[in-house]
């Protein structure tokens, strides 16, 4: 009976701790690898707040940056667009010119009057050279800029050859020549002239200012300081062109250049004249050989969007280097303490004098064991066979033992 209680309560007392170890296991957790984690998490979170800020940056530098560009290219489109306009209404004056001394010239070719004929009205253009008349020998018979020209032979003009062969009635406009009668770049704008019978009878040339199609537009449109108006020909020939603020003599041209046809579209080119980057409207002219082109400077465009990209970036810096100034004293001080607490744990586990581990390692590394799964059928095994030994005295000792 005795025994049997020894045996009961031994068997409840050695039981109580084996289930208590067991519950209080899984709650048991190392704060040494805790804090250790939370060492390495620091500046992992500190890396991602700087990647998440830079990318909120870049973001919304690149929506600012497509803005900027698509109001720039608005901005050039109006222009191509009102230059568009201005270029038209420029060469229907000077078409009614042709066709008004084409019909004078054909209805009485014997008795026209090239200097009456101006007398009327009808040329009134402020940037026109001259109006001549050449007959189908390719000689100059008449002319606005004196009474008895010179009969100069300009049968090896490109304007004279292309109404010889041609039996049209289009409106013609060469690229910029010095003429040989004005002495000034002039652009000439021809008509074809018929005798009765449908012959060759010569050419009416109208020679105006290269800058009669960019001097009075460009007073009412803001292009930049290198910012580029121009009129070019349908083969890239440049038939007028402004840059800027620069204006030109009457006579000179500057822009002896041509563009690429690939380039008559609208987008981002670099000016094969000048070389400058530009935002480009390109616009074809219905029923004539030719468009105008709008060019913004994209530096100029662009400024205010870089003057904000800096801003952004400079902050964005400077606020990079704050956090990673704190992370890292972070990161310091958290790796300070956890060296401490080993500090600590080393003074409270090993014996100051040995150096060996005291009761409180000792029962610590215990505990840990025992909390161990893969020990647990070993300790029920151990208890089990101490149990049949405690059986076993209990039934073979003396009474006085019991």
């Amino acid at each position: 009976m005795f025994a049997t209680g020894r045996q009961l309560g031994t068997g409840r007392l050695m039981s109580k701790p084996r289930f208590s170890d067991q519950r209080e296991a899984p709650g048991r957790r190392d704060p040494a690898a805790s804090r250790r984690r939370a060492l390495l998490a620091i500046p992992a979170l500190g890396v991602l707040v700087l990647i998440l800020l830079w990318t909120v940056i870049f973001a919304r530098l690149s929506v600012e940056k497509e803005a900027t560009y698509r109001e720039a290219m608005a901005s050039a489109a109006i222009l191509s667009a009102a230059l568009e306009q201005h270029t038209i209404k420029a060469i229907h004056q000077v078409d009614q010119i042709t066709r008004f001394v084409k019909y004078e010239f054909e209805k009485t070719p014997g008795h026209f009057d090239l200097a009456s004929t101006v007398e009327k009205g009808v040329v009134q253009s402020k940037t026109l050279v001259q109006v001549s008349l050449i007959d189908e020998h390719g000689k100059l018979i008449a002319n606005t800029a004196e009474l008895n020209p010179k009969r100069i032979d300009l049968s090896d003009r490109e304007h004279f050859k292309v109404h010889e062969h041609e039996n049209d009635d289009q409106l013609y406009i060469s690229k910029p020549v010095l003429g040989r009668v004005s002495g000034h770049w002039t652009l000439q704008m021809t008509r074809r002239l018929n005798h009765p019978d449908g012959s060759f009878a010569g050419v009416v040339v109208v020679s105006e200012d290269p800058s009669y199609f960019t001097s009075d537009f460009y007073n009412n449109a803001a292009i930049g300081r290198e910012g580029v108006i121009a009129v070019i020909s349908d083969n890239g020939t440049v038939l007028a062109r402004r840059t800027g603020n620069v204006v030109n003599a009457t006579g000179t041209f500057s822009a002896s250049g041509s563009y690429p046809t690939s380039e008559h579209v609208s987008g981002t080119y670099v000016d094969s004249i000048d070389n400058v980057t530009r935002i480009v409207s390109y616009r074809h002219i219905d029923g004539y050989p030719l468009g105008v082109l709008v060019g913004l400077s994209q530096a100029e465009e662009f400024a205010d969007y870089n003057h904000t990209r800096n801003v952004y970036l400079l902050m964005a810096g400077f606020i990079s280097l704050a956090m990673l100034s704190f992370f890292a004293v972070a990161t310091g001080l958290i790796g300070k303490l956890l060296g401490r607490e080993r500090e600590m744990t080393h003074l409270v586990e090993y014996d100051l004098l040995t150096g060996l581990r005291n009761r409180y390692a000792t029962l610590r590394t215990l505990r840990q064991e025992v909390a161990q799964p893969a020990n647990r059928g070993k300790l029920e095994w151990t208890a089990a066979v101490v149990g049949c030994f405690a059986l076993f005295f209990a039934h073979t000792a003396p009474p006085l033992m019991c």
